[in-house]
């Protein structure tokens, strides 16, 4: 499986936000459903459009798309999580990692009371 950060292209440079992440299997695929999501019919086109910067593309594994809720039930974003040993693992932009139980509760929370929860997108 292969992940592809998008990017649009602004007079032919790429801009630093991006614009979609795709999964599939291989590379052309990821492509092939960038063009379904943007209603474009043309591959040439499509790559006009957008672009993919070096280093982007990773090999997914054991990884899944997870939404991240405060105990509240308060949704705080989705996040590729990695299946470890004794449950998941996700990393967070500033580089922190949480860690969950098979369940989905926040294993490594100061107060347990507050621990935060994931679940499938």
């Amino acid at each position: 499986m292969k992940t592809l950060n998008f990017y649009k292209k602004y007079n032919g440079k790429a801009s630093d936000k991006i614009h979609r992440t795709i999964t599939g299997s291989t590379e052309h695929e990821c492509w092939k459903k960038l063009m379904k999501y943007e209603g474009i019919r043309n591959l040439t086109y499509c790559k006009t459009k957008f672009a993919t910067k070096p280093g982007t593309t990773k090999s997914v594994g054991t990884t899944l798309t997870v939404n991240l809720k405060a105990f509240t039930e308060m949704y705080l974003g989705t996040y590729i999580a990695t299946k470890t040993k004794n449950g998941y693992e996700i990393v967070l932009k500033n580089g922190k990692k949480m860690a969950f139980d098979k369940t989905g509760l926040q294993v490594d929370a100061k107060n347990t009371r507050y621990a935060n929860r994931i679940e499938l997108a």
